[in-house]
């Protein structure tokens, strides 16, 4: 006598009684009786490889001379000399368009899911870009829209901070003094020096890049082989902020010895939010437990509230033509080169998250939200 099991798989057919052998410590299971002990320490088993596939815990894998400089001054977004597990980057299907496949197209990847990987690191500034796209765009909802400005400020004094509560403590008085009405912010323990900048620039016009190809991109993939991220930076630690405010004369403000600050450019539209947070996120100082973001004054979680969120499933489409794009398998040969088989996987799609934001008056705060937005 036989029975289906799951998904039409044949199973032996489960005696009557009880379900466990009480002589032996045996248990049934849909293969029959096994140990007890031997089903517990194999679950246990396959529980570890996948919370090792999917964990998020920062790992990180540097060199002692790395180890050194980031561990001092701090982590950021794909410092990592390597990736956590030994499969991630690998190649496992194409995106393209479903009309014109010669269409601009793009590989994804196996992912470890650190934020330090330095294959993994994009997806989390993508997170973060979107987090804060979305909270400016509710700020504009409910406050009247002013001017938003890109800021870069910094501290007088360059002897560092021992972790990022600190730098954002400091850069709280500093915006403060400044006269923003509102500010998010990014905490930067590095620079790219300007003689590492000359010679990336020779790179990417010889190498005919992209003109708004950033130097974190270049310093990120390695571009002139210098074996490490660290290779390209000085430690210099400095802000990057979007706010809006009568803000203080760069020349008055220096004078309050706290500092100096310059506004680099005017916020166009939302897109242009994102698009600039997408890019400073990449090199953005990294603390395990930490929010990477801070918001300041209007749009500070204390003066902008919003209820819960409504998740709607968009297609994603082709930058050339605005088709759906299709997402196809792939295999990769020995030599390396990956092949796209010609079975469809399937329509590519994004969860796109919105709230419904409002002003916070008086004493009252929000409630402390059981899962918050990683940022």
């Amino acid at each position: 006598m036989t029975a289906g099991g799951v998904g039409g798989f044949p199973h032996q057919q489960q005696p009557a009684g009880s379900l466990e052998d009480d002589q032996s410590g045996n248990i049934w299971t849909r293969n029959g009786y096994v140990n007890s002990m031997e089903e517990y320490q194999e679950i246990t088993n396959n529980l570890s490889i996948k919370k090792s596939r999917i964990s998020a815990i920062v790992r990180s894998i540097l060199s002692d001379d790395q180890k050194n400089i980031f561990k001092k001054y701090g982590y950021i977004f794909g410092c990592n000399e390597k990736p956590t597990n030994e499969t991630c980057g690998r190649i496992i299907g194409k995106v393209m368009c479903s009309v014109d496949k010669s269409h601009t197209s793009y590989y994804k990847h196996e992912r470890c899911n650190d934020p330090l990987c330095p294959v993994c690191y994009p997806k989390f500034t993508h997170v973060i870009a979107d987090h804060v796209t979305n909270r400016v765009v509710g700020y504009n909802t409910v406050y009247k829209r002013d001017p938003l400005y890109h800021l870069i400020f910094w501290p007088d004094i360059l002897t560092g901070y021992e972790n990022i509560t600190d730098a954002m403590r400091d850069a709280n008085k500093m915006l403060k003094a400044l006269g923003a009405k509102m500010a998010l912010v990014l905490y930067h323990p590095y620079r790219i020096p300007e003689e590492m900048q000359e010679q990336l620039n020779e790179y990417k016009y010889a190498n005919k890049l992209p003109e708004n190809t950033g130097f974190w991109k270049m310093a990120h993939d390695d571009v002139l082989k210098l074996g490490s991220l660290a290779a390209y930076i000085v430690y210099g630690p400095h802000f990057h902020a979007i706010a809006s405010g009568y803000l203080m004369d760069t020349v008055e403000y220096s004078k309050l010895g706290i500092g100096g600050y310059k506004k680099v450019r005017y916020m166009k539209d939302d897109k242009d939010v994102e698009t600039l947070v997408n890019y400073i996120a990449t090199h953005a100082c990294k603390e395990h437990g930490k929010q990477t973001v801070r918001y300041f004054g209007l749009i500070s979680p204390s003066k902008l509230g919003h209820g819960l969120p409504k998740n709607k499933k968009v297609k994603v489409l082709c930058q050339d033509c605005n088709a759906s794009l299709e997402e196809y398998y792939c295999m990769v040969d020995p030599d390396g080169v990956p092949r796209v088989m010609d079975l469809k996987h399937k329509e590519v799609t994004r969860v796109v998250t919105t709230y419904v934001y409002y002003k916070i008056t008086g004493k009252k705060r929000l409630p402390k939200p059981k899962s918050r937005v990683w940022t």
